[in-house]
């Protein structure tokens, strides 16, 4: 962590941001890179496929992902990971905003990896989730 310095407030999103520039050094996945709290609404290339749920929450100034992996080339998003802190697993309402939100990428063909704060193996799980989509 100490090679990119603290990025956030929040550990486990310092923790995430060295294991994703550690992946996207790797000659594979340099044409990419990685940018934190991207306000939802600036993924998406317009609104008309949203319901009003999807609409109010896509578009609130509050509302973004954790990080966003997209192409140096055509500035197109390639991933989006989310941290799944504990709030994740102990509140309701995360859960349901969390699912709005996948919907929300989902609609957009926008491929999303949520990882739990009490989880391992994230690098392999970026790695395999890179591969899965043919992006090497």
């Amino acid at each position: 962590m100490r090679k990119y310095g603290r990025v956030s407030e929040v550990d486990s999103e310092n923790l995430m941001y060295a294991v994703i520039r550690e992946v996207l050094s790797e000659s594979d996945y340099s044409k990419y890179d990685v940018v934190m709290h991207v306000p939802l609404r600036m993924i998406l290339s317009d609104l008309t496929k949203l319901n009003t749920r999807e609409l109010s929450f896509a578009t609130n100034h509050l509302t973004h992902v954790d990080f966003l992996i997209f192409s140096r080339l055509t500035h197109q998003p390639i991933l989006v990971v989310e941290v799944d802190g504990f709030a994740y697993h102990n509140n309701e309402k995360q859960r349901e905003r969390d699912q709005v939100k996948n919907a929300v990428l989902e609609k957009y063909n926008v491929p999303i990896l949520r990882l739990s704060t009490v989880g391992s193996g994230e690098k392999q799980k970026l790695i395999s989730a890179l591969e899965s989509m043919n992006v090497t």
